[in-house]
């Protein structure tokens, strides 16, 4: 008896596929010729999945007839040998690194439907529902605000007060309280509101979705001489903002589009920890998170080695424009034509994806000095080529209010805008074709002009 390991290069969502090969592998009736698979979860975009075959052979790859019908089923077309001996190549090939021993998970017998939502057990039912419920102030405030605005301020603090008492979960977790809250009612708006969260500084993610929530904090504006200049981030509870409200007034702001928890803010530099005891503290006050987080990043180019790569099978021009329609972004969209290896960003859509729709379709920046392919957040991938493809970048700042604004289609990477919203705790604002921040330091600027390698 052989063993030996066949890697698949894939695109699209990893769940929809490894359901895929195990009803293949169920419906064959085949376990015993390939009993195990290994596939990252939660993976969208370029990604390998990987099946342990056992066959009678003479020859070191054996290939099985029944190995051939699920590639057939489950739409394998490129197939990877790899050598028992020679397995440890599995931990380069993965996006993370994984133990050998505990690589591959035996494909279960049973196919059940996967949802996207889990539901809670009972433990976290009970926590679901201690939040307490944390309004918008009334007044002038709120003036101009419809009941349905109102409504949506009030299910972003109760997400964020969820998460407080919750500490940390899973992705699942997470998608199903923005459902029930009314947050987010899909996949992608969920994504958009971590991504909105991570920014102020509220929570942090893995690259599957996994959460935590941030240690309380009290951050100055990025400004000082603004009124309201400190603001709180991070965990929050129902005995904390009372007690802050009791001795620093604070107050509540909804975000620009109340599709963020309210920004939480005092007038006052003393360390709220000094009122607010254990176990609910100590809140420390960081200081100007966004000067301090902008020392710390590193450069553009930097980032982008660090970026996550596609598998090497999309090295090959001739696997890219015979298995992929490809488009080209140029003058803010996406164009359609062949891969000749330039610099750029880039979308391909399998070929073989009948239904026509946007499942397996993948974005990448693709390095013609490096010869590699790139993945990352979306608006960095574009800030990526359009500095690399040499396009003028604009941007208006006013020295005396700290009002920063560039282009929409020049919004940075994620961790460079972090610092731009930390400056003032609220997200930028958004008009026809700009982008909108608020009291952003000069000096600060300029050092995240220096290090994203765009002129000041």
């Amino acid at each position: 008896m052989v063993r030996w390991y066949a890697a698949y290069p894939c695109s699209g969502n990893s769940a929809t596929k490894a359901a895929q090969v195990t009803k293949g592998v169920n419906e064959l009736g085949i376990k015993n010729d390939i009993p195990l698979m290994r596939i990252e979860p939660s993976r969208r975009g370029p990604y390998y999945l990987f099946l342990a075959i056992e066959c009678e052979g003479e020859c070191e790859f054996p290939v099985p007839d029944t190995l051939q019908n699920l590639e057939e089923f489950a739409g394998l077309s490129v197939r990877i040998p790899i050598a028992l001996d020679e397995r440890e190549k599995i931990n380069g090939m993965s996006a993370t690194s994984v133990d050998i021993l505990e690589f591959l998970d035996r494909i279960p017998q049973m196919v059940t439907q996967t949802n996207a939502f889990q539901p809670m057990d009972e433990h976290e039912a009970d926590d679901w529902t201690s939040p307490p419920v944390l309004f918008p102030p009334a007044g002038k405030d709120g003036t101009g605000q419809s009941v349905s605005d109102k409504d949506q301020v009030l299910a972003q603090d109760r997400l964020l007060a969820w998460c407080s008492a919750k500490g940390s979960g899973s992705w699942s977790q997470f998608l199903d309280a923005c459902t029930t809250l009314g947050c987010a009612g899909d996949r992608q708006s969920g994504k958009r509101l971590q991504r909105r969260l991570r920014l102020l500084g509220h929570i942090e993610t893995t690259s599957h979705g996994h959460w935590s929530v941030a240690p309380p904090a009290l951050v100055e504006s990025g400004q000082a001489q603004v009124t309201n200049a400190f603001f709180l981030c991070g965990q929050r509870s129902g005995q904390m903002i009372s007690e802050g409200t009791d001795f620093g007034q604070l107050r509540f702001d909804p975000q620009p589009r109340g599709d963020a928890p309210s920004r939480i803010s005092t007038g006052s530099g003393v360390s709220l920890d000094s009122v607010i005891g254990r176990p609910v503290g100590p809140i420390r006050n960081v200081g100007v998170a966004s000067a301090l987080l902008a020392d710390k990043l590193e450069s553009l180019k930097e980032w982008e080695s660090d970026l996550d790569q596609f598998p090497y099978v999309f090295n090959d021009v001739n696997y890219v424009n015979g298995g992929y329609t490809v488009k080209k972004y140029s003058l803010s969209e996406f164009h359609e034509g062949f891969f000749r290896e330039e610099t750029g960003l880039y979308e391909l859509s399998p070929k073989n994806n009948a239904g026509g729709t946007e499942d397996g379709t993948v974005t990448g920046y693709y390095n013609e000095e490096d010869r590699t392919w790139h993945r990352g957040d979306w608006y960095g991938l574009r800030f990526l080529a359009k500095v690399r493809t040499n396009e003028l970048y604009s941007y208006d700042y006013d020295v005396e209010t700290g009002d920063f604004s560039i282009p929409q289609e020049w919004r940075w990477p994620e961790v460079y805008e972090r610092a731009l919203v930390l400056s003032s705790g609220h997200l930028p604002v958004l008009t026809a074709s700009r982008i909108n921040y608020e009291h952003i330091d000069e000096t600060t600027l300029s050092g995240l002009h220096q290090k994203l390698g765009i002129a000041d």
